[in-house]
């Protein structure tokens, strides 16, 4: 499954990035990535296309390569999952908090999500250090950045080893102007 693939395929950082609209086309997905909205919050968004094609679209907002991995990764479970069969369906995925229903779907792609970054679950020790990243990332056969960014969001740890998270927004920038 492509979603299980990406994280590895990318195991050396944000180099590869813009393979991931070729990738997704070949499963019939087409991506969009943008570099955000002004005041905006929205990270990520899934719909069907009038013609039934499933779409993608990511922003840039964070800059961050944990952030762009999670989202996609994210929003293709929404494709996986099911929320998304139709035209009049979209799953619109902000950073503010969504209604209890919403927040079981969101929590599903969620963990699809973390299930596609670590197949084998990410234990966290209560005092991770940057060797234990290098580790896990290693064992993982993923970046850093994505066991950085978990430790982040699970431990509400936000500044922990932040500086060490590369940037994206460079890698899309050709595209926007």
């Amino acid at each position: 499954m492509l979603a299980a693939d990406i994280p590895r395929r990318l195991r050396s950082g944000p180099e590869g990035v813009n393979r991931l609209s070729e990738w997704l086309a070949e499963c019939g997905v087409a991506l969009v990535v943008e570099p955000g909205f002004s005041g905006g919050k929205l990270d990520g968004i899934a719909v069907v296309g009038a013609n039934g094609q499933r779409i993608i679209g990511l922003s840039i907002r964070l800059d961050r390569f944990d952030s762009l991995i999670f989202t996609l990764l994210h929003e293709i479970a929404h494709i996986l999952n099911g929320d998304i069969d139709s035209p009049d369906e979209i799953c619109i995925d902000e950073a503010l908090g969504e209604s209890a229903e919403t927040s079981q779907r969101e929590n599903a792609a969620n963990a699809v999500a973390a299930t596609c970054l670590f197949p084998n679950g990410l234990d966290i020790p209560s005092k991770p250090t940057a060797q234990w990243v290098s580790v896990a990332a290693h064992d993982a056969g993923v970046h850093p950045s994505l066991v950085i960014g978990q430790v982040q969001r699970r431990c509400k740890k936000w500044t922990f080893l932040k500086e060490s998270i590369p940037k994206v927004r460079d890698r899309f920038e050709e595209q926007w102007t």
